[in-house]
């Protein structure tokens, strides 16, 4: 199973209709698993940090 499997297809929709706002979905590990593209710009540097580990497809 893949990240983006992990995060719902419901889930998807809300984060990426969040516009206005940086968000992301955490597992219950704290690992990020999706972002919208305020978040990824927002925890850039937390994501670099951790190798990028947040699919492209996430943002």
């Amino acid at each position: 199973m893949s990240v983006p499997d992990l995060v719902p297809p419901a889930v998807q929709r809300l984060l990426y209709g969040m516009t206005d706002v940086p968000a992301l979905v955490m597992n219950g590990r704290g690992d990020v698993l999706a972002t919208n593209p305020l978040g990824r710009a927002l925890y850039a540097p937390m994501l670099e940090a951790a190798g990028g580990a947040v699919p492209k497809r996430s943002t």
